[in-house]
């Protein structure tokens, strides 16, 4: 299978570090991940057991844009990108003429879909991918895969089924636990409360993951932030049930993670908080549902992010 990987940061180049056993591995990132790659020749991937592995490849294989990717055709491309970045990565490819028979997003939050859908010109199957593996990048060129997850494929059109097995089957041939998701509305809502509490609380008060449950005003208020979620969540028609134990749950298994808000705070970088809260907050207007507490939140993140990227 021919792959093109598009985004090249931790998850996207974890990936790429296992597909390449079984494909035929294209990579379209920046020069600062790239370039020690087509140096050396090989990508260094660190095991969660400590061992390191070179995955090679060819500088045929990596593009810094999507034009030197000379028009072709992919099986399946992974977008892999942050959220913001979903809608220019895919203008970039189709003004490219570069073509997939499925693309996989595999943003945080909600509102990917329709970005892709408006921008995509043919109506091929388009999924979503969700993954718990944990992976940072700890130099140019290197990726540490920090801890074994699984990841999820759901279907988000009529037509879209069959590749979702078709690309389960191909990461567990790569070594790589995958499942089909027949829900992925539900998965795709609990997955941005979690990060729609962890990922801000912790942002703005500079602290790691352990703080949301270590500090019992900040959990408080990541209860009322669920409060609100849930209400929208139901109305979207995805009911979180369990939601507050299961972020709370999260927050302390990743007790010592700093999440990947606070470290785009902290490195004067854009955050995702459109697509977390601000998406709640944008799908409760629809209901007529108040939604204060998101809606502080994501003021103050937006403040910070300003006040944090004024800095550099």
């Amino acid at each position: 299978m021919q792959v093109l990987i598009a985004g090249t940061g931790a998850i996207g180049s974890l990936l790429a570090a296992y597909l390449v056993e079984t494909s035929k591995v294209y990579l379209l990132g920046r020069p600062w991940q790239l370039t020690p790659i087509a140096r050396r020749g090989y990508l260094e991937v660190e095991l969660p057991n400590g061992k390191k592995r070179r995955k090679e490849f060819d500088h045929s294989v990596l593009a810094t844009d999507p034009k030197e990717l000379d028009r072709k055709t992919f099986d399946v491309i992974l977008v892999t990108v942050k959220a913001y970045d979903t809608k220019p990565i895919l203008k970039e490819l189709e003004d490219a003429e570069i073509r997939a028979d499925c693309y996989v997003l595999f943003q945080n939050g909600l509102g990917n879909e329709e970005i892709a859908r408006e921008i995509l010109t043919t109506q091929v199957p388009l999924l979503r991918g969700i993954t718990n593996n944990g992976a940072f990048i700890p130099s140019p060129g290197k990726v540490l895969h920090a801890g074994r997850g699984i990841t999820k494929f759901g279907s988000m059109g009529q037509h879209s089924r069959r590749w979702s097995k078709k690309l389960v089957n191909l990461f567990r041939d790569s070594r790589l636990e995958a499942t089909y998701e027949k829900d992925m509305q539900h998965l795709l809502w609990e997955k941005l409360a979690i990060n729609a509490v962890i990922n801000p609380l912790t942002a703005l008060l500079n602290v790691k993951n352990k703080a949301i449950n270590d500090f019992s005003r900040l959990r408080r208020l990541g209860v009322l932030i669920l409060k609100e979620i849930k209400k929208v969540a139901k109305a979207e028609g995805a009911p979180l049930k369990e939601i507050a134990s299961t972020v709370f749950n999260i927050a302390e298994k990743t007790a010592e993670n700093w999440s990947s808000m606070a470290q785009d705070i902290k490195q004067g970088k854009r955050t995702e908080i459109d697509f977390l809260n601000g998406a709640v907050i944008e799908k409760a207007k629809c209901h007529a549902i108040s939604t204060p507490v998101n809606n502080t939140l994501y003021l103050l993140i937006k403040a910070l992010e300003k006040k944090s990227t004024l800095k550099q």
